[in-house]
């Protein structure tokens, strides 16, 4: 930047008349910069947690003043736009500031250049070209992924869904009626924080978007100059969730440890995570890491390995449950009522009749259960050796004798 191109402690090696015109000429190079550093009017489109953490950066800017020595706020005027419904932005605005005008979509009564600049944070509407071309510099769109990845509104909970390495934050100018297609004016990107939930990730984007909001605003005439246009070919979308998804009902036969733990973190804290306990669904909540449970095995033969067997951890007071390749643990389950896992255990697990109960992904005949039955070695291999010679037959492969 301009002010630093001078050096101010070579001041103490100079004459003072020297040291004065540099002073002079630092100031004028300073006042000359900032005249020419942008000035934003912002109006702002958003409804929930990530929106707000967009909206106060904004707000941090549009509330400096003017410094003494000519400096511009980037932000001069800043006004919100949000849903009907209440949410998080809307209760932002009423308990911030009287300066900032509040509007609720589509009753948005401005007209063609009042705004310099549009900024949407989940927002949830598609915009039309008519309002679009209000804003000189267009509609830029902060989005929580790494854009063409994860296209859509729930772009966080399938990011850990996925496993994802990486994530970040693009801004992209918004297209007439589309969702995150438009050009990348700007893109930060981070690795995810191991074991991070949705809220966790949520919390990290918000802030870095802010960040990267400012930034962009600083220098978007350059930035919008040479901005790329998203590669479809590498687009994958983040489709609305909603209560029914069938994905957050757990399947032991499948599931593995590692991609019940991405469910947890990616549905946990904002929806239920689903079982089948008999004849009733039961949530299950409060996953112990699995990192905890890697070196713990079913005791009874009778349970180990088989899929959605329930054991009572006391070590860690959880609820051990079999999955494909390994255990997972819980702390809580709700039957008819949300209840410990040692309060589970007494209700439960430690009667007879319900010792050898397990969880499974669909309904499942409720009363007293049977042993499973436990396979010698001698009736294991013989019942492999019949299979084997079955596919033999169906499939003429050659026989290993």
């Amino acid at each position: 930047m301009v002010k630093n191109l001078i050096n101010l402690s070579e001041c103490r090696k100079t004459p003072i008349s020297q040291c004065l015109d540099l002073v002079i000429l630092h100031l004028f190079l300073r006042m000359r910069w900032n005249s020419l550093s942008p000035s934003w009017k912002v109006l702002f489109l958003g409804t929930d947690r990530f929106a707000i953490k967009i909206l106060d950066a904004l707000y941090v800017e549009f509330l400096k003043r003017e410094s003494i020595v000519g400096g511009r706020q980037l932000v001069k005027r800043l006004d919100v736009v949000t849903k009907q419904s209440e949410g998080a932005v809307k209760d932002f605005v009423r308990g911030k500031s009287t300066d900032m005008k509040h509007f609720i979509w589509p009753d948005v009564g401005i007209e063609a250049g009042e705004f310099d600049v549009g900024v949407v944070a989940s927002f949830g509407h598609l915009l039309p070209k008519s309002f679009i071309d209000l804003f000189p510099y267009g509609i830029l769109n902060v989005h929580p992924s790494l854009l063409p990845r994860w296209r859509g509104c729930a772009p966080i909970p399938y990011t850990i869904l996925a496993g994802d390495k990486k994530t970040g934050v693009t801004i992209q100018q918004i297209q007439p009626y589309k969702f995150d297609v438009g050009p990348i004016v700007n893109q930060r990107e981070i690795p995810v924080p191991s074991g991070a939930t949705s809220l966790q990730l949520l919390d990290i984007l918000g802030d870095l978007g802010g960040d990267l909001l400012i930034e962009t605003l600083q220098d978007l005439s350059h930035l919008e100059d040479i901005e790329i246009d998203q590669d479809d070919r590498y687009a994958t979308y983040a489709y609305k969730i909603n209560k029914q998804d069938s994905r957050f009902l757990i399947d032991w036969n499948s599931d593995t440890c590692d991609l019940v733990d991405r469910k947890f973190r990616a549905f946990g804290e904002m929806h239920n995570i689903w079982t089948y306990f008999g004849e009733y669904k039961v949530k299950l909540s409060k996953l112990v890491a699995p990192k905890e449970m890697q070196w713990y095995t079913m005791r009874d033969p009778r349970l180990a390995g088989r899929a959605g067997a329930l054991a009572y951890l006391g070590q860690k007071d959880c609820v051990a449950i079999q999955c494909t390749d390994g255990l997972v643990g819980v702390r809580e389950i709700s039957v008819k009522k949300a209840m410990s896992a040692k309060s589970f255990y007494n209700g439960y697990l430690s009667k007879p009749e319900w010792k050898y109960a397990k969880f499974s992904n669909k309904v499942e005949p409720f009363g007293p259960t049977k042993q499973p039955k436990v396979l010698t070695l001698k009736k294991r291999l013989a019942h492999q050796k019949h299979w084997r010679q079955q596919l033999l037959r169906m499939h003429a492969l050659p026989s290993d004798g």
